[in-house]
């Protein structure tokens, strides 16, 4: 990887941040009418520059989530974004009512592989819930991921659940597909949910890293009251994936660059740790 100075590097974000607005991870403000706009197009994500960094920017389709999958690529495409995360249950088509998943069979799943194709996107990752616990669907998964080409699933496995990491850390190793646990708020009404916690999500992985990583959502933290540069560094080395986010003050999606997280010092610490 070209190793660029932390002064040249912000220097570099700054100059990109239109380009990268809307080529964030989970992005989800964005409002139907931005989606349907046919204003001044996007000149895209510079993958030259991406590739220096060793990065790979992509939407999560969540922020299609009222739209359909082949609705979501088109709107991926105009804004010259060339990677995505699926989202496990979303239909494909108005005309063809399978979704995003292991479940679609070999017609469908050629359908999807085309509409990629076309569209010049590539599916890297997937956010699979719920996340299947037992050898047979587990197995189903992976192997879907494979043939889609996927380097990353995103989930929340039952942390309780021993049997079902060590064989889904096995089956990583064997299909090659990493695995990224995810951090939702904090909720006070559900004290059972724990992810929320570096912490913990920390012990949950470590006995089973690289195969069984984290997937840090950045705003997510400021949500549970945390700050994002602290997690940050306290997850160094354990991160397969991120969902990267800006927000306001009142903790709503913002776009990047233009809330209060502090966006490119995030970004720097990222490169810093070689992510």
């Amino acid at each position: 990887m070209t190793t660029l100075t932390k002064v040249t590097f912000l220097r570099l974000l700054k100059g990109r941040i239109k380009q990268m607005l809307m080529a964030v991870f989970l992005v989800s403000c964005i409002s139907q009418h931005n989606i349907n706009s046919q204003n001044a197009p996007y000149k895209g994500v510079d993958e030259k520059t991406m590739s220096k960094l060793g990065w790979k920017v992509a939407i999560q389709c969540w922020t299609y989530n009222t739209l359909t999958l082949f609705e979501a690529l088109d709107s991926v495409q105009s804004l010259g974004v060339h990677y995505v995360e699926l989202l496990s249950y979303q239909q494909l088509s108005k005309d063809i009512p399978q979704k995003s998943g292991p479940d679609m069979d070999a017609a469908t799943l050629e359908k999807l592989k085309a509409k990629l194709k076309a569209t010049g996107i590539t599916a890297i990752a997937i956010w699979v819930d719920p996340f299947p616990e037992d050898e047979a669907n587990l197995r189903k998964l992976f192997a879907w991921s494979k043939e889609l080409g996927l380097e990353t699933i995103t989930t929340e496995p039952d942390p309780g659940n021993k049997l079902a990491l060590e064989l889904t850390a096995k089956l990583s190793r064997e299909y090659k597909i990493k695995i990224a646990v995810h951090n939702h708020p904090q909720k006070k009404d559900n004290s059972s949910y724990r992810y929320w916690d570096p912490d913990f999500t920390l012990g949950v992985v470590k006995p089973y890293f690289p195969q069984i990583g984290m997937c840090i959502d950045i705003g997510h933290w400021y949500r549970s009251g945390l700050s994002p540069m602290e997690c940050l560094k306290k997850v160094d080395g354990y991160i397969n994936l991120v969902h990267f986010k800006d927000l306001n003050v009142n903790k709503q999606d913002v776009p990047l660059g233009t809330g209060i997280l502090n966006a490119s010092d995030l970004l720097a610490e990222l490169k810093r740790q070689k992510f």
